[in-house]
């Protein structure tokens, strides 16, 4: 009989040790480079993790997923490095009401995740449309010969 609750015993204590080692893992995050990760406590903004190692509490404390059109839905780590966008064949009226087709690029770069996240709903989709809006309005102010040479 003793031998019997001197396993249970052991068992015990495995048990209790894998599940403070399984804690302990969860707790400490490690946020690659040029990356970061909101933390949400209780569906709220709690931490915003730079890259390096990390304390969360494991249970209470989740990363926010992120929505991007441009990237897989669901991701919790946020891209801090330039990137770039193709935008679509764009037709601009000139000032002198010829209608040119312009190819662009927009180069862009997070710089406060938190606002990224929070204050815009579709950070590319806003990107895009805001890019195509100034386009439009600097070309609309210059004539052909100008559009053409700038």
């Amino acid at each position: 009989m003793e031998e019997e609750l001197s396993f249970l015993n052991y068992i015990a204590i495995i048990a209790v040790a894998l599940g403070v080692v399984v804690v302990l893992a969860q707790t400490i995050r490690i946020i690659p480079q040029a990356t970061a990760v909101i933390f949400e406590r209780v569906g709220k903004f709690h931490k915003l993790a730079t890259s390096g190692l990390n304390i969360v509490f494991p249970i209470i404390d989740k990363p926010r997923n992120v929505f991007w059109t441009r990237f897989k839905p669901g991701m919790t780590h946020i891209d801090l490095r330039e990137q770039f966008t193709d935008l679509p064949l764009q037709p601009v009226i000139t000032r002198d009401n010829v209608t040119i087709n312009v190819d662009s690029i927009v180069y862009w770069q997070i710089t406060d995740p938190i606002k990224a996240v929070y204050e815009v709903a579709d950070l590319t989709g806003s990107i895009i449309q805001l890019t195509i809006t100034a386009m439009r309005n600097v070309m609309g102010e210059m004539d052909l010969d100008h559009a053409l040479t700038s």
